[in-house]
């Protein structure tokens, strides 16, 4: 927009009166008063005092009136008072100043660069107009054929000025809208900036994690306030990026400044599931850290996330479930084995009638399922699984299950099956691999009701494979990957109520994974189960420790 009026000035008049009518009215000044020196008769001519009625009228309305609130047509009257004085000094005081017509650059560069392409007309029509003008109204045309080159020149020359300065205007006009439109486009960026870092730290702050972001040099440039009372807590120095009370997993072992979460990420490397705890003896924190560099678009390190959330409840949660695991399991231990035992001496007795023995070897099924319940809590609640490492054969031990299970008792109508089972050799613990299958063999007797469970091994050359398949009530297979968690039971098992710890299969991955093998569960869709053991002949990569976690 042509600019008359300069919207981000603080008094748009007076600026107004600084760019049209105060120069003009110093030059008119000036004008007389050269005038009134060198001739003071000129003074009495009217047209010199009209032009400066006009001019003060004008400077009057540049003061008084609301320009800024006026429309740009209206301006055109001071535009064309200023064309009137300077016409009137012009015809006044030319017969002896002819430098007078310098005047006439006041207004007409004013139009040319404040009012566009109309102020480009309206000037050239003005100069002309200032200058012919007398000539035709009062036929004083030049004496000379000198003085009529002189303004047919003068003419010429103020039309270049004032479509040079009119272009020069729309180039200014132009590159200022670019420049105010680049401005707004970045004041409209940096509000949208500021109002997603109010929305992510008022995220941030909601969220119940600590959470730091770090920039390319390491420093911290959001954190929230959960992450501040850890980091108080921690005695952390944001100086080296270590911190002073942080512990091990353990609680008592300090924890080197290179293998803290802070450090580490911004050294450059992940952070994934770390656990640790932080803060001095009696005011202990756990938790659970989580982090990566960042980088940028060209693939340079852009600074570095780090999450670290509090589980210190949750840690005092399993921490007396553990407890109390432990506890109930020694507290079942002792009362079995008196069971057990007489029921030993019970079994020695000859005079025992049929139906009492048949009684008897229910107590007996019991216990024996209590026995193992306890077996399967004290595997739980321990820290870690220790196995020892010896020459086993494989096959026995998959018989010897298969007997058990037998003999422990089989629901009516369902049928344990062992497919031919070759002789397979391994090193590993003979108690926990029968425990390992145990734990499937019970798993399928539990939920198959009637139909039959297939038993079978054999090798690929490289590891034993057992396969247990049941034509039980089956796993949803939304929940396949999720049956080796501790105390997690299938939906459809809760429906229909059947007992269970949710314990066995964790502790049978458990088994495995200690003998460097793995566990599988597949549905197999008639309904029906199938978990597949598999376990390396050759024992990799052993360990010197025979306490192996």
């Amino acid at each position: 927009m042509p600019r008359w009026i300069e919207g981000t000035e603080r008094h748009p008049r007076l600026g107004l009166l600084s760019r049209s009518q105060g120069p003009l009215a110093l030059g008119v000044g000036i004008v007389t008063a050269i005038v009134g020196t060198t001739s003071p008769a000129v003074l009495r001519v009217t047209e010199l005092q009209l032009a400066w009625a006009v001019m003060g009228l004008a400077l009057v309305a540049t003061l008084v009136l609301p320009w800024e609130r006026i429309a740009r047509p209206w301006a055109l009257t001071l535009v064309s008072a200023d064309l009137a004085v300077v016409g009137f000094v012009n015809h006044a005081v030319s017969p002896v100043l002819g430098a007078s017509i310098v005047l006439l650059a006041f207004p007409v560069l004013w139009l040319s660069y404040s009012f566009g392409r109309l102020g480009v007309v309206l000037a050239l029509v003005g100069s002309v107009l200032v200058i012919w003008l007398p000539s035709l109204l009062y036929g004083e045309g030049p004496e000379s054929a000198q003085d009529q080159s002189e303004l047919v020149a003068l003419t010429l020359l103020l039309v270049l000025v004032i479509l040079a300065v009119g272009l020069q205007s729309q180039r200014f006009e132009r590159a200022q809208a670019r420049v105010r439109a680049e401005g707004e486009a970045k004041v409209e960026a940096l509000e949208g900036q500021n109002r997603l870092a109010l929305m992510l730290r008022t995220v941030a702050d909601e969220v119940n994690v600590g959470l730091v972001f770090f920039d390319e040099h390491g420093d911290q440039i959001l954190n929230n306030r959960l992450a501040v009372e850890l980091a108080t807590l921690a005695g952390y120095d944001a100086s080296t990026g270590g911190a002073r009370f942080i512990w091990a997993a353990d609680g008592v072992t300090p924890l080197a400044t290179e293998d803290q979460p802070v450090v580490r990420v911004l050294d450059g490397q992940d952070v994934r599931d770390f656990f640790y705890w932080v803060g001095p003896p009696g005011k202990q924190r756990a938790l659970v850290a989580n982090g990566r560099p960042v980088s940028g678009a060209d693939g340079e390190p852009n600074g570095a996330l780090l999450v670290g959330q509090d589980v210190t409840e949750l840690t005092e949660a399993v921490r007396m479930r553990t407890e109390s695991l432990t506890s109930l399991s020694h507290e079942l231990r002792t009362p079995l084995t008196s069971i057990l035992g007489y029921l030993d001496m019970l079994d020695d007795d000859t005079d025992i009638a049929p139906r009492v023995q048949a009684q008897l070897a229910v107590i007996r099924r019991s216990a024996d399922h209590l026995g193992r319940l306890a077996e399967q809590f004290l595997a739980a609640s321990a820290p870690h699984l220790e196995i020892t490492d010896e020459p086993v054969d494989l096959s026995a031990i998959v018989l010897e299950a298969a007997d058990e299970r037998r003999r422990l008792g089989l629901p009516d109508g369902v049928e344990l099956r062992t497919a031919a089972v070759p002789t397979l050799q391994l090193v590993g613990d003979r108690a926990r691999l029968r425990e390992l299958l145990s734990i499937m063999l019970d798993n399928a007797v539990t939920y198959t009701r009637v139909g039959e469970i297939l038993l079978s091994v054999r090798s690929d050359g490289v590891d034993a494979i057992i396969r247990v398949t049941d034509t039980g009530i089956g796993i949803p297979t939304d929940e396949l990957a999720r049956v080796f968690e501790r105390f997690h039971r299938a939906g459809n098992v809760r429906e229909e109520t059947i007992r269970g710890s949710g314990l066995g299969l964790t502790i049978a991955r458990s088994i495995a994974q200690a003998h460097r093998g793995t566990i599988e569960a597949f549905a197999t869709g008639d309904p029906g189960t199938t978990f597949i053991v598999r376990l390396p002949l050759a024992r990799r990569n052993r360990s010197v420790d025979r306490r192996r976690r």
